[in-house]
């Protein structure tokens, strides 16, 4: 598997982390609690977690196609 083949398989998680990196930018973030900022950040990465898990079991399934 090429380098560019395993980049682009983790394209969905990637986004999903820009995504919590693009929501901390927001003004609005500026007026939240600490805790509820710990809560929303802890609520989105554990997404981001699980979209990363599926890359790579869809990494893993195109693999072991190959094998």
């Amino acid at each position: 598997m090429s380098a560019a083949e395993t980049t682009s398989s983790f394209a969905a998680a990637r986004a999903a982390f820009e995504q919590v990196i693009a929501f901390t930018r927001q003004a609005a973030v500026d007026e939240i609690t600490h805790g509820q900022l710990e809560r929303e950040l802890a609520t989105r990465m554990r997404e981001v977690t699980r979209v990363l898990f599926q890359d790579h079991l869809d990494l893993r399934e195109v693999r072991e196609a190959r094998a």
